[in-house]
């Protein structure tokens, strides 16, 4: 959020059922991102899917990608991530390290 002001975008894709989208919705809003821009993966071809994001993902979740303004990837973390380096990243503070993770927000989806 403190990000927005200089044009952030936040989007968020579930590969969760899509039944169970207002279990999604409830578990985004606890977290504090529930105007974020949210997506259900549809089914569908899975490896199709993840190489649209990165021919290297396996599918683990959570995962998290940093595109720029102009669509590049710049930058791709498997496991959470907390917001700390998020922030550096954004701000092009260097690498981000292992002591950068966090726990993943649960809610039981």
């Amino acid at each position: 959020q403190a990000h927005r002001a200089a044009g952030l975008r936040l989007i968020l894709i579930s590969a969760d059922d899509e039944a169970q989208a207002p279990i999604v919705a409830k578990v985004l809003a606890a977290a504090g991102v529930g105007d974020a821009r949210t997506f259900i993966k549809t089914q569908g071809d899975d490896t199709k899917f993840l190489n649209a994001f990165d021919r290297g993902w396996g599918g683990d979740l959570p995962a998290s990608f940093l595109y720029d303004g102009r669509g590049r990837k710049r930058r791709f973390w498997s496991g959470a991530v907390s917001t700390k380096a998020l922030a550096r990243a954004l701000e092009g503070d260097g690498p981000v390290g292992e002591a950068d993770l966090a726990l993943p927000v649960s809610g039981g989806v």
